[in-house]
């Protein structure tokens, strides 16, 4: 049987389209994950999966700091982990996710000359993959128009994976699971695996105009307590520091409040959601921005504009905007382009 690992860690971002492919791969293939100790393996000992952890931090981008001296420490080390871990596990191919964590295995994995396949979730190039694309066979990419891309390397337009259960909970089913009004519209807020704290606020200020809806409000795990207290009297609002069950709330939400990450835009377009877009300002190459103005059912605030005023102007501009499903199978896409390089491989 085939083998294959797929290398992915940091935030949600990079753990979910991981899993998804490996959702669909595993029929084909053996699927082994390499990640960093923290959430990332949470994730995917909740899904199943024994992944092979790196102790890994990410670099600050200060060349003269302690922390460039503790990341450059770090990922030699784990260089050296992931070269024994693939050498002894032999895989035809190394999935890359980008983000830091997978430097150290992509690096060993062209050591030891293994095909390495390369995803871009964003609109921006990230600077890992920058640098990872110069040891990567192919460059598989989210969107089509995607800035920064390196020459003279051969890309597929594929678009980012999706778990399976994305879009497929009936909305009955769903507002039964969170105890929901079928009456009402339901908001969803997202902001991000980590909260944010401006869009808590923004939203915060203008919960009173939104008596009429009900509100599924993620909010982070360090506003969790504040707002908890804040709005314990309100019947229509459930607050949660985080959501497994993203399935669940994208089933029963009618818009969605959120940044503009690629894989929570990309859970969202197969949903086909109505979107208010908060793009996180200080994201590398500002790249949230650019994947909030390819996301065509939506409305874009940048966070420097953002007042309680624009986000309920936004609200009720989208409320009634019909779902536009995404109907595009990337993760099966992405899964054939694995197997073919497997294939060639062997």
């Amino acid at each position: 049987m085939k083998k294959v690992v797929i290398v992915a860690g940091g935030t949600g971002g990079h753990i979910y389209p991981a899993i998804a492919i490996a959702e669909v791969l595993r029929q084909e293939a053996e699927v082994l994950f390499i990640t960093q100790k923290g959430r990332s393996s949470d994730l995917l000992k909740k899904e199943g999966y024994k992944p092979f952890i790196l102790s890994l931090e990410k670099w600050n981008r200060k060349a003269f700091s302690s922390n460039t001296l503790k990341v450059a420490l770090l990922n030699t080390v784990a260089i050296f982990k992931s070269f024994f871990f693939l050498r002894q596990e032999k895989p035809s191919v190394v999935v890359g996710m980008g983000g830091f964590v997978s430097f150290p295995a992509i690096f060993s994995s062209w050591l030891l000359s293994i095909p390495i396949l390369i995803c871009e979730q964003n609109a921006v190039f990230g600077l890992a993959n920058r640098i990872l694309s110069r040891f990567s066979r192919e460059i598989a990419l989210s969107y089509e128009e995607t800035l920064f891309l390196p020459k003279n390397k051969k890309t597929a337009y594929i678009g980012n994976p999706v778990r399976r259960r994305i879009g497929k909970v009936s909305k009955k089913d769903s507002l039964f699971y969170f105890g929901l009004d079928p009456n009402k519209n339901i908001i969803l807020i997202i902001g991000g695996s980590q909260g944010a704290a401006s869009i808590n606020k923004a939203v915060f200020e203008i919960l009173s105009e939104l008596s009429s809806f009900q509100i599924l409000w993620m909010t982070g795990g360090a506003d969790y307590p504040y707002i908890k207290q804040k709005v314990q009297s309100r019947d229509n609002v459930r607050i949660f520091t985080f959501l497994y069950e993203m399935e669940m709330a994208y089933g029963a939400s009618s818009l969605v409040i959120s940044r503009a990450g690629a894989t929570a835009l990309a859970e969202i377009a197969k949903c086909g959601l109505p979107a208010v877009l908060i793009p996180y300002p200080t994201a590398c190459d500002n790249h949230q921005l650019e994947n909030a103005r390819r996301y065509k059912n939506g409305v874009v605030i940048e966070e420097k504009e953002l007042t309680a005023e624009k986000l309920l102007s936004a609200v009720f501009t989208m409320k009634d905007k019909e779902r536009l499903p995404d109907q595009k199978d990337s993760t099966q896409n992405l899964v054939f382009l694995i197997l073919e390089m497997s294939n060639k491989k062997q």
